[in-house]
């Protein structure tokens, strides 16, 4: 199964939230929030079908990870959505 750097996913988000108050002043509160939905649904179906596949010894580390990462997306999806 592959690992996630999940410290680059949360770097990544918390980078983008840190952001928000320019994303706002030039409009794009909305369209930001938007493409992060659509990553995570992408996300979640590319980590979906690499849990179908993992051996079973792995499948509850995989799903664990998801777990993370959505948790990742949903607080940078609600930050943007305020």
């Amino acid at each position: 199964m592959l690992t996630p750097n999940l410290s680059i996913v949360e770097a990544s988000l918390a980078a983008i939230r840190a952001k928000k108050a320019q994303f706002a002043a030039d409009g794009l509160t909305s369209t930001v929030q938007t493409s992060l939905t659509n990553l995570k649904a992408k996300t979640d179906t590319f980590s979906d079908a690499l849990i179908a596949i993992a051996s079973e010894d792995t499948k509850a580390t995989g799903t664990a990870q998801k777990a993370t990462i959505d948790a990742d997306f949903d607080a940078a999806i609600a930050d943007f959505a305020s």
